[in-house]
């Protein structure tokens, strides 16, 4: 399944993000924080939460696995790395194994 997030928005609305986060729970979807970090690339944390509208600490949280990002600001490291969601996150297959999407 490929997921595309709307290019060229600075944010989700409401309805969107309730989608996305219906989405990501339906398939359990999690964050790969390697993956989110490759994708990162060069870029400073700093430069990249400033991008998304948020902490340098925030961001450091989710790419070290300690927190989980909201729709809004999934969508929005996707659209700032040029990734698509299943570039940066692995999902839980059947309950039972990690599977990378």
């Amino acid at each position: 399944m490929q997921v595309i997030l709307p290019v060229g928005k600075d944010f989700l609305t409401s309805a969107e993000t309730r989608v996305i986060m219906r989405f990501m729970s339906a398939i359990n979807i999690e964050i790969s924080p390697a993956k989110l970090k490759k994708a990162r690339g060069k870029r400073s944390r700093k430069e990249v939460a400033e991008a998304i509208g948020s902490s340098r600490q925030r961001l450091w949280q989710i790419e070290e696995g300690k927190h989980s990002p909201n729709a809004d600001t999934l969508a929005k490291l996707c659209i700032l790395y040029g990734v698509q969601i299943t570039d940066i996150t692995r999902a839980e297959s059947n309950g039972k194994k990690k599977a990378t999407v």
